[in-house]
């Protein structure tokens, strides 16, 4: 059956329709995946190392082999019962360098990229951790490869990738969360090195993605500021285990939010004179994102009264849409209810009920600014 596949695969020329690659490729997927070796999880894994050099033309035949290599090092862990010993670490670590091989003889930088990803997550969840951090340090590494738009097949037309790399970005954050940091790098070693490539990524005009990854790092580095954070990896030991409370991890932790606070600001001032109304629309909600993510994570202080206020005001004069705008102003009402009753026998925080009272009131005399003339405060 094997010989058979490779016939048909070695049928394959440049001359081949690909529609014709396609179904090929479907075919040979399948027949891979219908190989099943029980517990000789080793002869499965040296099944897919024969299996890449015979399909070689073939990235989905590929991207399914990498998916055999992570199933393969998960069936390892679950035959452990999650206690690996020296030779069921030694097989997940070859999994691992399977996948690490095949992943960048693809094409398609999409596929790559989540095919890093889900090894990477494998990798965790072994307790492979050097494997994980390389994996993922590659996907950084390919991220700034993406072209901002790519042809599409059999068409003479180009399509933008950012929706899909604005997607994938998001999702690979949340991954970053748990992934310890380096003893002489840093905790936080692999997120620079990400700002770093989405603050270089070429964007296109009028853009909201760079603001909006930055938002979900935002949202990452809140979660980091836990004594706990809000998911692990069994055996594996993250940041709050490693570093929370030192002085170095607080001083960089503080650091980066508030380079990351500056940089999404700064995207705003670029694009609150933008000429397209969808450009404004785009704009207004992730402002909206911004204040809602500032109100639910920060301590305030009249310098975060200011911040939100700011932000507040820089969505109505964009023509927020009402609804969206109720939720927030209902957000905020809801917390401030709860900050006054938390510290409604506590004198030394009164200024602090006082703050979100303050910001209520403020938000509700904008929306009815804004209601009553076209024109609103414009800061």
């Amino acid at each position: 059956m094997f010989t058979v596949a490779k016939t048909v695969h070695d049928s394959i020329n440049a001359l081949s329709f690909a529609d014709e690659i396609r179904q090929i490729s479907r075919l040979v997927s399948k027949f891979i995946q219908k190989m099943d070796f029980g517990k000789d999880v080793e002869k499965n894994l040296n099944f897919y190392v024969e299996a890449r050099r015979s399909f070689s033309n073939l990235d989905a035949v590929k991207e399914n082999l990498v998916q055999g290599a992570c199933a393969l090092a998960m069936k390892t862990r679950q035959l452990c019962k999650g206690k690996h010993n020296k030779e069921s670490a030694a097989f997940v670590r070859a999994c691992m360098a399977f996948c690490f091989i095949t992943i960048p003889s693809m094409e398609s930088f999409f596929p790559r990229l989540y095919l890093y990803h889900i090894s990477a997550q494998t990798a965790l969840l072994n307790q492979s951790i050097s494997q994980a951090e390389s994996l993922i340090k590659a996907a950084i590494t390919l991220v700034a490869e993406v072209p901002s738009n790519v042809s599409i097949p059999s068409s003479n037309k180009t399509t933008s990738t950012e929706p899909e790399m604005l997607t994938f970005l998001k999702s690979f954050v949340s991954l970053l969360i748990v992934v310890p940091g380096h003893p002489d790098l840093g905790a936080f070693y692999l997120l620079n090195g990400l700002i770093k490539v989405v603050q270089d990524y070429e964007w296109a005009d009028g853009s909201t993605a760079r603001a909006e990854v930055f938002l979900a790092i935002l949202s990452l580095l809140a979660a980091s500021s836990q004594e706990r954070l809000p998911y692990h990896y069994p055996k594996v030991e993250s940041n709050d285990a490693l570093y929370h409370g030192t002085t170095e991890f607080t001083e960089e932790l503080n650091e980066l939010i508030n380079k990351m606070v500056t940089s999404v600001l700064n995207e705003f001032s670029k694009l609150k004179d933008h000429p397209e109304t969808s450009v404004q629309k785009r704009l207004a909600n992730v402002v909206i994102d911004f204040m809602e993510s500032t109100i639910a994570f920060t301590e305030f202080t009249p310098k975060t009264v200011k911040l939100v206020n700011h932000l507040y005001s820089l969505a109505i004069s964009k023509k927020m849409e009402p609804q969206r705008l109720k939720i927030a102003i209902a957000f905020l009402g809801k917390k401030s209810e709860r900050i006054k009753a938390m510290y409604e026998n506590k004198n030394a925080k009164k200024d602090i009920i006082s703050l979100y009272e303050q910001l209520y009131q403020n938000c509700l005399l904008y929306t009815s600014d804004a209601a009553d003339e076209e024109d609103s405060v414009d800061l």
